[in-house]
């Protein structure tokens, strides 16, 4: 009973004792894995070609709870103090970070800090600093990954500098289509003149034949034009003169005035005198002969 009793005693201690302690959270809490993944690649690279392992380690107090984000040359996840191939390496550099945030309603502000820890020698933080890539501001933003990635991604430049590795070789630019065709350009070279103000020379002659067009439609519109209406045939006087006949001596024939149909003009066939004497001795052809008779 008395085993039982101790047992059970020794259990809810335990229980107490883990919930008290801090919990630990194993994801990483900077990067995502795939991002994790690449930066150790990156580093997988550097250490080839020098010979110097690189890493990274950031402690997070995340509102009491830790977390933590690690890797390094041998893989994401992995420490430099955790690899078992560290006596490959040359010179171990690892850039390390601590990290504390806080909840909304505490008055205490987020901080961080940073440092470059080389063994057993090489590049410092104030060599990190020197190229302005991370800051302590920075560690505490919604941009962490960005400023943890290239502080870390720098360390084998810091390594060249300090001395501690050979420079890294650039990688060689790809092939391109000149190269591919022997050196040779592709097309044929232009005008320097049509390079740089080719488009103002455009413009202006867009201009130019913009106004011209429409210059023409202004001109030629039906507004522009003057509105004259139709030529009205010119009004015969009743009576035409003597004096405005072509001739002067031909008579002139009178207009002919309304009245009845076929009628001439008022007056026309009455005489204003008695009709003259015929002169003795002559007379019309048209008149009877006395002296002639009748045909039976």
């Amino acid at each position: 009973m008395r085993r039982a009793l101790a047992g059970a005693g020794i259990a809810v201690v335990s229980a107490i004792v883990l919930l008290a302690a801090p919990a630990t959270a194993t994801a990483d809490v900077i990067f995502d894995q795939a991002d994790a993944d690449d930066l150790a690649a990156t580093l997988d690279e550097a250490f080839q070609a020098q010979g110097v392992c690189y890493g990274w380690q950031i402690n997070v107090d995340n509102v009491g709870m830790n977390e933590y984000s690690t890797g390094s040359n041998f893989g994401a996840g992995v420490a430099l103090s955790e690899a078992d191939d560290i006596s490959r390496c040359d010179a171990r550099i690892e850039f390390q970070a601590d990290i504390r945030w806080t909840s909304e309603s505490s008055e205490i502000e987020d901080s961080a800090s940073y440092r470059v820890d080389s063994l057993p020698s090489g590049p410092t933080t104030a060599d990190l600093d020197s190229l302005e890539l991370v800051s302590e501001d920075g560690l505490v933003s919604d941009d962490v990954d960005v400023d943890v990635y290239k502080a870390v991604s720098a360390l084998p430049l810091l390594a060249a500098d300090a001395g501690v590795a050979e420079p890294m070789e650039a990688s060689p630019a790809p092939e391109t289509a000149a190269e591919s065709a022997g050196g040779a350009p592709t097309n044929s070279p232009g005008s320097d003149f049509w390079r740089e103000a080719g488009g103002a020379v455009l413009f202006s002659a867009v201009l130019l034949v913009g106004g011209g067009v429409f210059a023409f439609w202004a001109l030629r519109s039906p507004a522009a034009r003057r509105r004259t209406g139709p030529t009205s045939k010119p009004e015969t006087p009743a009576y035409v003169p003597p004096e405005w006949s072509v001739g002067g001596d031909q008579p002139t024939r009178p207009t002919r005035q309304p009245g009845r149909p076929g009628a001439g003009p008022p007056g026309a066939g009455q005489p204003d005198g008695p009709p003259p004497a015929t002169p003795p001795g002559d007379r019309p052809d048209d008149s009877p002969n006395p002296d002639s008779r009748p045909e039976t």
